[in-house]
């Protein structure tokens, strides 16, 4: 449902002014949202079985000076993991609607008379 809703505010509201008649927008939204939904799994995956990266961000923060928020991260390992995943889908999301379905047009486009 939040997938259909969401496409329709885009190609309706977001993107209007790139919109044309006759593109085929669901099927590379489709495409694009498969797309991003694998490498979300796939990257959440493999930071919880292999890579960690609590264990990376949580010396950071400890050497910024923040240990609560450390030893907090380092019991929290899977919530890491999604915000990551989570981060790296907004942006792959952003990038393929913006510059594969709806193709927002380069600054000289945009100013031709």
């Amino acid at each position: 449902m939040g997938f259909f809703v969401g496409f329709a505010l885009n190609k309706i509201w977001t993107y209007v002014d790139q919109a044309e008649d006759g593109e085929k927008y669901l099927l590379k939204y489709i495409i694009v949202y498969a797309f991003t939904f694998f490498v979300y799994l796939a990257f959440n995956y493999a930071c919880d079985h292999y890579l960690h990266p609590e264990t990376t961000i949580a010396p950071i923060v400890e050497w910024l000076g923040f240990s609560e928020i450390s030893a907090w991260l380092l019991l929290n390992g899977t919530f890491v993991s999604n915000v990551l995943s989570i981060g790296i889908n907004v942006v792959i999301n952003f990038l393929g609607t913006n510059f594969l379905v709806f193709k927002v047009p380069s600054p000289q486009e945009l100013f031709e008379d």
